[in-house]
Formats: structure tokens, sequence, C-alpha cells
């Protein structure tokens, strides 16, 4: 019988030194991402190596969740952070060239759209266009100002309601391109400022 309680006892005494154990490892965790939100743009030099490769390693994650959101047609503005649809190559929240635009990665991409191309891939997976297509050159051309011409007002005739307002299309003054969003900032085809 003694036995018995003293195994349970046991028992009871190594499964609270593993939860305290845990609770302690937890503590460390921590304090460990603590300090490395208050020293990391200044470790001591014992911390460099491990303050790099926790650097290192986020930014693989942020790489990894940048190329999920690309693969579902998003891709985010690296100076606002504004999601873009895929086709765009400027920003439509601050005129920013977005980053699958250019080859700032040093990958080979697609012309046309962006995607990453694999070495000896002749055409673009997700678009078609040959592996050699550049993008297009975006002619830059004046904006010409619209001038609208006003019937003269006729004192003697009354005045006819006016007629129902409709959504005025917005387009690009510079490439033409329709504005895909009533609050677009620049144009998501050429990253002209819109009127």
């Amino acid at each position: 019988m003694k036995t018995t309680n003293s195994g349970n006892e046991m028992a009871d005494l190594q499964r609270s030194i593993q939860e305290n154990t845990a609770r302690v490892n937890d503590i460390y965790k921590y304090i460990g991402k603590l300090y490395y939100e208050q020293a990391k743009d200044s470790p001591s030099a014992d911390f460099e190596p491990h303050f790099k490769a926790v650097k290192d390693t986020l930014d693989k994650i942020k790489q990894m969740e940048a190329r999920i959101k690309f693969i579902n047609g998003i891709v985010v503005c690296t100076k606002c952070e504004m999601e873009n649809g895929v086709k765009s190559s400027f920003c439509a929240g601050c005129g920013t060239r977005l980053p699958h635009t250019f080859t700032a990665d040093g990958a080979n991409r697609c012309g046309r759209c962006g995607n990453v191309l694999n070495p000896g891939q002749k055409f673009c997976g997700v678009c078609g266009a040959p592996s050699d297509e550049k993008a297009p050159e975006v002619p830059v051309s004046p904006a010409v100002p619209v001038v609208e011409e006003k019937a003269p007002v006729v004192v003697d005739t009354p005045v006819p309601a006016p007629a129902p307002v409709e959504v005025e299309k917005r387009f690009c003054p510079n490439c033409g391109m329709e504005a895909t969003e009533s609050d677009s900032l620049f144009c998501s085809g050429c990253g002209c400022k819109l009127d």
C-alpha cells in the first residue's frame, strides 16, 4: 500500500516538474522575443549571429507569404502594404511600381504578368506569354484637357430639371485605361496619377 502511494506521489511530482519546466521555457521564449524586439537594431556582439538568423528567417517567412498571395492573384505593395491585383503594374494606393514587375530578387520573370519563370521555361505558365517577351513600353503622352461646350441659357424659357447623374467613368490621362476602383489614386496600368 505504501508503494502505491509513493508511486502516485512520484508520478505527480514528475508531471509537476514537466509542467513547470515547460512554463520556464515559455518565459525564456518571451524574454528572448522581448529582448530581440528591443535590441534588434543594435544587438550586443554575443547575440549578433542569433539576431541575424531570426531576421533572415522572418524575411523568408514574409517572402513565402507574399508568394502565396501572388499565387492567389494578389500583390502587396512594398511601400504602403496595400493589396493590388496581380495584373497591376503600380500600386493603386501610392503609385509605387509593384515588386512583381521588376527583377530585384534576381528571378527571371514574365514580361507580361510578372510570374516567376524557371530556367529553360519557354512560355509563362500563368498567361502563356513567350519567356523572352519583355514588358511593353508605356508611351507617355501629355494630358489633353477636355473642354465642355455649354449651350447658352435663354432667360425666357424655363430650365428643365437636371437629368439623373450617372457615375462618371474615370480614365487614365496617360494610357487611357479605365480606373477599376472608384477610389484609386493611381492608374493600375501605368502608375500615372488619376484626376
